[in-house]
């Protein structure tokens, strides 16, 4: 038997401070992998704080080995504490140590876009979230 919650790692970048957490996927779900017997359906039925199942009726809806593998292999996710408009510092590269404003935020690629005032010009300069900082 294997019983597992479902959890994704994320990476929180909060007060310019990268940390991983855990997350629950399906908050109050429990996913078991069991071999379905009388005595273990006995067993997980009567579990103290089981209150249902994922299915129709009285018996629970089995996953596929598909669906099971890919709950628990997610790729963690970025959280981040800039939004678009707010004016970050930049950290590394050519414009280590200038102040451009952010216009875009791709969570895909984990990439912003930051419009840089450089001789009397923007320019857009595309850049991980790791490389800049929130200017306070």
């Amino acid at each position: 038997m294997d019983v597992r919650i479902p959890v994704e790692e994320a990476v929180e970048i909060k007060n310019n401070k990268r940390r991983t957490v855990q997350r629950k996927l399906l908050p109050s779900y429990v996913i078991v992998k069991m071999e379905m017997t009388n005595e273990t359906w006995y067993v997980v039925r009567n579990t103290r704080g089981v209150t249902g199942f994922v299915g129709s009726g009285n018996k629970p809806t089995p996953l596929s080995e598909s669906d099971f593998a890919s709950i628990f292999e997610a790729a963690p996710q970025t959280r981040l504490d800039i939004e678009v408009g707010d004016e970050v510092r930049i950290l590394t590269g050519l414009f280590e140590n200038f102040t451009g404003k952010v216009v875009a935020i791709d969570p895909v690629t984990q990439q912003l876009s930051v419009v840089v005032p450089m001789l009397k010009r923007e320019t857009t300069v595309e850049l991980a979230y790791d490389e800049v900082v929130r200017e306070e």
